[in-house]
């Protein structure tokens, strides 16, 4: 086992030395210093000197990375990526639009998603279509009469043996989770349990670059120490300076976010923790926009399970019934806690105080911990306290 984890460390440590020298070369080879190169920006002269829509005649060589970072976000080995072939591209008679991402010679983030993913979104709580996942292996694509595993979030199923021959479940830890794919916890595929395809490459980049600055000693992996001056450094960014308090509760997150409960956090851990927070400052219409048939589904029987009468609204009665009487809840002293803390947080989701939370509500509220979850923690399922704190 520790063999198994040692060498998972190893390997995750070059991938990070080397993840460094491919955002370099991205950068030298994009024409204007940025990751992806979007359009020419026009001198105040050349634009007072033409209409809007107007050709400009001229004609601009610029290397397309757009691939690259794609590939970089699924997980693609950077020493895979091949940064001298990517193609170059021209772009000819640019026209005199308003430049996108910057203002007064300042680069400003772009997003991925567009304005209109931020308008509200409506998904039936009555439905008849069926979720079910498919019937062949995504790998070799063929009956074998094997066992399968489908993923939690997507609709591919794999064998175990299929999943090792392209470098998946190597140990008796990765073996264990993807046992889970037959409980009601579930599994998450290699293509679905990394939040990085969620981000967009400005923060990709920002989280780059974020670990390499408060990797002090240049280890790839990051202390309790480095975190904690992190953090700091980044609250004080925002005029703000953690108390004692707060240092404890960073110091919970940062064994939180351990998984492999080494001591250290590798760029992995570090990134599907960082990116809930990043996540999190998006409105809650994206986020639902960002959650699978399946996750959509799961949720849908959540919320089923506390209405009782089925009329897509749950009421704090029917929320405090719902959990007096879970399973693994006995009648104790702490029940009552347990029902009024959890009762609070679901009827938190009344934003308009109507005193019910429609399915809607509810799903815009779980949206964030849904997405959080689809990483295969050992200590899942992530609660939902733990990532309020994390959304700081």
């Amino acid at each position: 086992m520790g063999v198994s984890v040692s060498r998972r460390i190893e390997a995750r440590t070059r991938q990070v030395q080397q993840a460094t020298q491919v955002v370099a070369a991205f950068r030298e080879a994009s024409s204007d210093g940025s990751k992806q190169f979007t359009s020419p920006v026009p001198t105040a002269e050349e634009g007072s000197r033409r209409g809007p829509g107007e050709a400009d005649g001229r004609e601009v060589a610029y290397t397309d990375t757009s691939s690259a970072w794609a590939m970089l976000q699924t997980g693609v080995h950077p020493k895979d990526i091949n940064v001298g072939a990517l193609p170059k591209k021209i772009l000819r008679n640019v026209k005199n639009n308003k430049p996108r991402g910057r203002s007064n010679g300042k680069v400003h983030n772009s997003t991925q998603w567009d304005n209109h993913q931020d308008n509200t979104i409506v998904i039936p709580y009555e439905t008849t279509e069926q979720v079910e996942s498919d019937d062949l292996c995504s790998v070799c694509g063929v009956y074998t009469g094997n066992e399968i595993y489908p993923c939690r979030v997507c609709s591919k199923v794999y064998h175990e043996i299929c999943l090792q021959k392209i470098g998946q479940c190597q140990g008796r830890e990765a073996l264990n989770l993807l046992l889970r794919a037959k409980t009601n916890i579930g599994w998450s595929c290699h293509e679905c349990e990394t939040l990085g395809p969620l981000l967009t490459e400005e923060e990709m980049q920002d989280l780059i670059d974020a670990f390499e600055r408060c990797d002090i000693n240049k280890d790839s992996s990051l202390s309790l120490d480095e975190y904690l001056n992190y953090r700091q450094k980044t609250m004080e960014e925002l005029d703000i300076r953690l108390t004692e308090e707060e240092l404890d509760r960073e110091r919970a997150k940062f064994k939180v976010m351990d998984v492999n409960q080494t001591g250290t956090l590798d760029w992995w851990e570090f990134l599907n923790f960082e990116a809930v927070r990043k996540l999190g400052r998006r409105s809650k219409n994206t986020l639902v926009r960002l959650l699978s048939a399946k996750e959509i589904d799961m949720a849908r029987q959540t919320f089923r399970a506390f209405d009782d009468n089925n009329d897509g609204r749950i009421t704090e009665f029917e929320a405090r019934e719902t959990y007096s009487r879970w399973p693994e809840q006995k009648k104790t002293a702490s029940l009552d806690l347990h029902v009024d803390t959890n009762a609070r947080m679901l009827m938190a989701a009344d934003t308009k105080s109507t005193g019910t939370v429609t399915w809607m509500d509810f799903l815009r509220d779980q949206a964030l911990y849904i997405l959080a979850a689809r990483p295969n923690l050992p200590n899942f399922p992530p609660v939902k306290q733990a990532w309020e704190a994390n959304k700081r």
